[in-house]
């Protein structure tokens, strides 16, 4: 393994060497003898105590896998491993483990690294979760709500609210050329669907809602991706 003095156990299909820095390219990946994958970012360096570490390797790797979702690199599923390995100097490495059915607390998300040219999707909707927090919810949600629509309706309204305001009307975002009448107008029919399964409306497919909702986040990461 290369020198960082932090790296930490992950796994899931995107823990390779190639497929994570390919989208997030601040990861960096690297594999051990038996093939297990361990990840090391610039946010962990500066950092003292595993548990710091062990806590913002978990954030980070929660907001990975929204920003993933956000991407559509499916399935985001990037998990921490029980492992951390530490490089203390001389070529001596120290792991630390911890039961992965522990708990951690989440610290505050860091400020945003300076935009730049070419970054990918999935960099970019990192970038505007680290400092913008509705956004952050968004795809947190986002991650976690695949074709569940009761879920996908939560990050519609985060969307909706972000951008309309909080009293606005449910057709103002195909007012702003975010979304057609009709698209908006099928998915609400497919929420109160969910709600009166006897209804008969004109309903979308869970996928298509997701695709609706995931083409909402990518317009308001565009928009307010700092320059």
């Amino acid at each position: 393994m290369s020198e960082q003095k932090w790296r930490v156990e992950v796994s899931g299909k995107l823990a390779t060497a190639s497929l994570l820095p390919r989208h997030l390219p601040r990861f960096d990946v690297t594999l051990d003898s038996e093939g297990q994958a361990y990840v090391s970012h610039p946010d962990l360096e500066p950092l003292t105590r595993v548990q710091e570490v062990r806590a913002r390797a978990l954030q980070l790797v929660d907001k990975a896998n929204g920003a993933l979702a956000v991407a559509m690199i499916a399935p985001p599923s990037l998990m921490l491993g029980s492992r951390i390995c530490e490089h203390i100097g001389g070529g001596e490495i120290v792991f630390h483990r911890f039961a992965l059915e522990e708990g951690f607390a989440r610290p505050a998300a860091k400020e945003a690294a300076p935009a730049e040219e070419g970054r990918t999707l999935a960099e970019r909707a990192l970038a505007l979760a680290n400092i913008n927090r509705n956004f952050g919810a968004a795809i947190a949600r986002m991650r976690a709500a695949e074709d569940n629509v009761p879920e996908l309706a939560e990050v519609f309204e985060l969307v909706h609210i972000a951008i309309c305001g909080e009293d606005a009307d449910r057709m103002a975002l195909a007012e702003k050329g975010w979304a057609t009448t009709e698209e908006l107008m099928t998915f609400h029919n497919l929420v109160q669907a969910r709600k009166q399964p006897q209804a008969k409306t004109n309903r979308l497919s869970p996928s298509m809602a997701r695709a609706l909702v995931r083409r909402l986040l990518v317009r308001w990461a565009d928009r307010d991706m700092p320059s």
